[in-house]
């Protein structure tokens, strides 16, 4: 990357001094503004040169310090597994010994199974006899549990109706209490009616004036 960056740096330089040598005069200060262009343009393929020189000099920092990092690791995985080496010869050595006291009491619990199966024998009368009357005890709890249902249904039936004739009369209460208060008025304008025709009675009954 830098004998490109270098190789196109001097193939600038020489284009610029071949335009100088081969321009007329005239043209001095044409030239002498693409040589400074060209002088810039140096500059900063310098400046970036300089810049991917130290960007290389991180990246090779960088995979020191992963190359170091990965053969610490390497040489604790192996001390690991050195170390897991010893404990599993020394778990073999501890699983043969306890094969030898499982066999022992591997005899001692055949023993006991024996005598537990004789037991287990003598038992099962009894289970089959507390068998019976648990199935005579669950058949009168069915039975008691379907009279609750049927009881709770009644219930349930009962209140249901309840409601209803509570709404009813709640209803017709209402109903009660419109026509009072209809009454209550009739009464009122049957009164002012009354003496409408009381007053108009009276009126009536006036002498007329004589002329």
């Amino acid at each position: 990357m830098n004998n490109f960056i270098i190789k196109h740096t001097a193939l600038v330089i020489l284009a610029c001094v071949l335009a100088i040598s081969c321009v007329p005069k005239r043209k001095y200060l044409e030239t002498d503004a693409a040589r400074i262009k060209c002088l810039q343009t140096i500059a900063v393929m310098t400046q970036e040169v300089s810049v991917m020189k130290e960007k290389v000099e991180d990246l090779k920092k960088e995979f020191n310090t992963i190359q170091n990092e990965l053969r610490l690791s390497n040489a604790r995985k192996d001390t690991y597994i050195d170390s897991l080496s010893k404990k599993m010869v020394g778990l073999s050595s501890d699983i043969s010994k306890k094969d030898e006291s499982h066999n022992d009491q591997l005899f001692l619990l055949q023993s006991e199974k024996l005598q537990l199966n004789s037991t287990i024998t003598q038992n099962q009368s009894t289970i089959k006899e507390l068998s019976g009357k648990i199935t005579v005890q669950e058949s009168e709890i069915a039975k008691i549990n379907q009279e609750k249902i049927t009881l709770k249904f009644d219930m349930s039936n009962q209140i249901e109706d309840l409601k209803s004739k509570n709404s009813t009369i709640l209803a017709l209460q209402e109903q009660l209490k419109q026509l009072q208060t209809e009454m209550e008025k009739y009464k009122k304008e049957n009164v002012s009616l009354k003496k409408k025709i009381t007053a108009a009675t009276n009126s009536n009954k006036k002498p007329a004036n004589k002329p």
